[in-house]
């Protein structure tokens, strides 16, 4: 667990203090863990783990205040302020900005919060996917013609909530455009972020498919502009 949830981080003080309780009761009962539909908080976290794990590995010792703390104030703002049922946003800016290291403190927040919480927030939570705008177009470019749907892609729509970093990175846009359509019609949410300005997204993929990212469930999204500085 070192190598994932440094001492400290949240998400492994959840994951060993739920990991306690699941060895007290199974101590009382053997056949605690038994019960597939009691959903404990050791489950979920060791869930939450695997997750996590999907996210960029240079992440992945960091702790949500940690990552904040090196994120631009303007970003920070938004992160803090978001929660389920809100539209997505996208954050662009030149490398170093702090752009993923913003969105993935909202990520690892969701995280702890559905190991937690349990319920609707762990429903939505377990759901998360990080994935690139690269990864999405070359999941398309090997999978064999004629084998069905990409499983990436198929993931990256079902999200409950869709990280997608570094768009315009992609040669292909097809990949792209396909997620943020069905994500724009069944209305749920994509955090991205980007080295490119929104005129240079619009060109690269299209106004109409930006559209679909900023505006889904006729939600208006909010670009964070970190061109001009982070403040």
């Amino acid at each position: 667990m070192d190598e994932m949830f440094p001492v400290g981080d949240p998400v492994r003080q959840a994951i060993e203090t739920a990991q306690a309780a699941c060895e007290a009761a199974v101590a009382k009962n053997p056949h605690y863990l038994d019960d597939t539909s009691r959903g404990n908080g050791y489950e979920r976290a060791a869930e939450a783990h695997q997750i996590f794990r999907t996210f960029p590995h240079w992440l992945v010792q960091k702790g949500s205040t940690e990552l904040l703390a090196k994120a631009p104030a303007k970003l920070e703002r938004v992160v803090k302020a978001w929660r389920w049922g809100k539209p997505g946003f996208l954050a662009i800016g030149p490398t170093g900005a702090g752009k993923t290291r913003g969105i993935a403190a909202l990520g690892r927040t969701l995280l702890y919060r559905g190991v937690e919480d349990g319920g609707d927030a762990w429903s939505r939570a377990r759901r998360i996917i990080w994935t690139t705008a690269n990864d999405l177009c070359e999941a398309r470019r090997e999978w064999r013609l004629g084998a069905g749907e990409v499983p990436a892609i198929r993931e990256a729509c079902n999200a409950s909530l869709l990280f997608l970093d570094d768009m315009g990175l992609d040669r292909d846009i097809s990949a792209v455009r396909k997620v943020l359509e069905d994500r724009y019609d069944h209305a749920v949410p994509t955090v991205s972020t980007s080295g490119l300005s929104v005129e240079e997204l619009d060109r690269h993929y299209s106004p109409a498919v930006m559209r679909r990212l900023f505006e889904p469930g006729g939600k208006g999204g909010v670009v964070v502009d970190l061109f001009g500085g982070g403040q």
